[in-house]
């Protein structure tokens, strides 16, 4: 379900899927067309991702808001509670 998704996003990523052998097609073509590897895409994917939520984070600085709320760190750490490793 939706909801599930979103508890289960932090820990759904793209080394998640890599590792369940659940490759996307992104990658498939990264491997034909310049020769890289699923950890080098992996790595991509992680750095990628933590470039968007710092840019995500310093736009909302920009506008005067704060990304991490009261609610928002509650609802981290239900999610970390409801996921093991």
């Amino acid at each position: 379900s939706i909801r599930k998704g979103l508890q289960m996003g932090h820990k759904w990523n793209v080394e998640y899927f890599c590792r369940a052998k659940l490759n996307p097609a992104e990658w498939l073509y990264n491997k034909t067309t310049y020769g890289q590897t699923i950890e080098e895409y992996i790595e991509n994917g992680t750095k990628k991702w933590k470039k968007n939520k710092a840019r995500q984070i310093e736009k909302l600085k920009s506008l005067g808001k704060e990304y991490y709320t009261k609610e928002r760190l509650q609802g981290i750490a239900i999610n970390k509670a409801l996921v093991t490793t």
